[in-house]
């Protein structure tokens, strides 16, 4: 059997927007926005619920959040509320964070 390598997107509505590509990583501890992404949908920063939570990037740098946003993900008939952690662009390229909301 062939490993496989490559990772895995799907086509994805999150708060009524369609996504192209939704990347799915089952490994993956903490679901990420960043404030820019935010502002390109047109999500309020109103919807952060503040939280003490602090995420370390792959460089091993300690960044807090700015909190917890909850965003309805629709992946074919399935749709639920799901958190992702908020951070402030400028945090996020300290280290490798992606720019895109994934599940």
């Amino acid at each position: 059997m062939a490993t496989h390598m490559r990772p895995l997107y799907l086509m994805a509505e999150v708060e009524g927007i369609m996504v192209n590509k939704v990347m799915v990583d089952t490994g993956v501890a903490v679901n990420v926005i960043t404030t820019r992404t935010m502002g390109l949908r047109g999500i309020p920063r109103s919807m952060i619920q503040t939280t003490s939570l602090t995420v370390k990037n792959f460089n091993g740098q300690v960044s807090r959040t700015l909190g917890l946003l909850f965003l309805r993900v629709k992946v074919g008939p399935v749709s639920r509320p799901t958190p992702n952690s908020t951070l402030k662009p400028e945090l996020s390229l300290a280290g490798p964070f992606p720019r895109k909301i994934y599940r």
